[in-house]
């Protein structure tokens, strides 16, 4: 069974995969990326090392061990869960946040004794201050890696489909750097994508959103 999961560090993606070869067919752009065989956390490391010099793309980690990929990842870096949504109003269009100058979609971190779905229905609401949204399950699971005072963390985020009849004023919680929340038409999305994260583009299209 092929296995690819894409890790982003800088907005730049470490792919995970137990077939290097199908990813470089399937994804032309991956040809020039460093390729580093086997994981483990010397190999990750240089994986980091590598992505922050402005002109490397990105890179490739293969190991055979498909099911031995994302355990390795968790075993070497701390895990930080979070949730989030793509959430619809009724007349389809999908709700965007503008933070820390990039168009971005709703999520926070999970709190004690919550699961993620309910943690991303909350963010969303906290985020946003829209209300009466339904889940409709899980679209993607995305994973980054960032630093913060000197330590390597990973972050997990489950996004989820959500629905809402609410049609009130949207309120930003600018608290959370959030400057403006807005609904967007799919036709419409296209704009904001020269101005947002490599991971969301990953959520969107896993939602079947195209530009």
């Amino acid at each position: 069974m092929n296995f690819t999961q894409k890790v982003y560090y800088l907005d730049k993606p470490i792919i995970l995969t137990n077939d290097v070869l199908t990813c470089k067919t399937v994804s032309p752009e991956t040809a020039g990326y460093l390729q580093l065989q086997g994981l483990s956390r010397q190999h990750f490391l240089q994986a980091l090392d590598h992505l922050e010099g402005p002109a490397n793309a990105g890179v490739m980690i293969e190991e055979y061990d498909a099911e031995a990929l994302m355990t390795h990842m968790v075993d070497y870096f701390k895990v930080i869960q979070a949730g989030g949504g793509v959430v619809y109003d009724p007349a389809g269009q999908i709700l965007f946040i503008f933070r820390r100058g990039k168009w971005d979609l709703p999520k926070g971190k999970l709190d004690k004794g919550e699961t993620l779905e309910e943690c991303a229905l909350r963010e969303v609401s906290e985020e946003t201050g829209v209300q009466g949204l339904t889940s409709k399950g899980l679209v993607v699971t995305t994973w980054h890696i960032y630093k913060e005072r000197g330590s390597n963390l990973v972050k997990q985020t489950e996004w989820y489909r959500m629905t809402t009849a609410d049609t009130r004023k949207l309120t930003p919680q600018t608290e959370e750097d959030i400057m403006e929340a807005r609904w967007v038409a799919p036709a419409d999305v296209a704009p904001l994508m020269n101005n947002t994260y490599q991971a969301i583009k990953d959520v969107l299209h896993g939602s079947g959103v195209r530009w």
